[in-house]
């Protein structure tokens, strides 16, 4: 049996994932940004030094910025090749330590709750995000009109289906589990969650994805499966695309009184698949329990 590692060792090992994600992000930022810059040098017949203009460079960063979305698909994707085997390598190890395996009375139609949680946890917190002051939301709506001007296509593949792989796979599947070996689960869904809000670099969005990232983190731990959660982040994400077809801000739609009703109504929709999980998807430890475990860690 190999030896457990030390709790400061696994703390770093939990901290150090969404680290490179964003170094990954940023290495692909910059090879991007190089490939437009040797683009616009072929096209325009520039040379290094014309990148000097400023008028110039901010052409060459619009275009670049146009091109968040794509920025993001790309990063996305190539951080699945990384993190994925750290994941799957991470299940080897703790067999190998002889950590107890932990199985689930959940089955594949049990995963059905998981999508109207994801809906009504997104329109929920879409409608406390609009609360927020403008002032503090400014950044956001430059960010929002970035990525959602982007073919639809492009959008979707980045948004609701890579995106949610490699973000549930380090905020997850690494962050909050390997914290969960040193710790209890609120301590580590709280660190994690707030993480992976920091980690989308605006005040919105951090309020956003840190209380997401507390839902997540529960449904993870209560499917103890990768991929319930991942289904979980995709369907958010779905309807956060399809709430930005429309217009007019969700708020408009109602007055005061009624936009609460929704708003509560939302979050009591969420309390309830929240409970039918609870109940119907049980974990069970290995050898523990009357039923044989039906999801072990995925």
């Amino acid at each position: 049996m190999r030896k457990r590692r030390s709790a400061a060792r696994t703390a770093w090992s939990a901290i150090y994932p969404p680290i490179l994600y964003y170094a990954i992000t940023i290495v692909v930022e910059i090879i991007i940004l190089i490939m437009m810059m040797v683009s616009y040098i072929s096209a325009y017949q520039l040379s290094w030094e014309d990148f000097n203009n400023q008028a110039v460079m901010q052409t060459l960063l619009n275009d670049f910025y146009a091109n968040a979305m794509i920025i993001t698909l790309v990063a996305a994707f190539v951080s699945c090749f990384v993190f994925l085997p750290l994941y799957y390598a991470d299940i080897r190890r703790r067999r190998a330590e002889g950590r107890p395996q932990i199985g689930t009375t959940a089955t594949v139609p049990k995963l059905i709750w998981i999508l109207p949680l994801g809906v009504a946890t997104c329109l929920a917190l879409n409608l406390v995000c609009s609360l927020i002051p403008e002032s503090l939301a400014s950044s956001y709506e430059e960010t929002a009109e970035l990525m959602y001007s982007s073919r639809t296509d492009i959008m979707v593949m980045a948004t609701v289906v890579f995106a949610p792989i490699v973000e549930e796979t380090v905020f997850r599947g690494l962050m909050f589990r390997r914290f969960r070996e040193i710790m209890n689960f609120w301590p580590a869904a709280l660190i994690s969650a707030a993480l992976f809000g920091l980690f989308h670099m605006n005040f919105v969005q951090f309020v956003y994805a840190t209380l997401m990232g507390l839902v997540l983190a529960y449904v993870y731990e209560r499917y103890q499966s990768l991929w319930a959660s991942i289904l979980m982040h995709a369907a958010a994400n779905a309807f956060s695309c399809v709430l930005q077809y429309i217009e007019t801000p969700v708020s408009v739609y109602y007055s005061w009184t009624q936009y609460f009703i929704v708003m509560i109504g939302c979050f009591v929709i969420m309390a309830m698949m929240l409970l039918v999980i609870r109940k119907q998807v049980k974990p069970l430890e290995e050898n523990n329990g009357t039923e044989e475990p039906q999801a072990a860690e995925s």
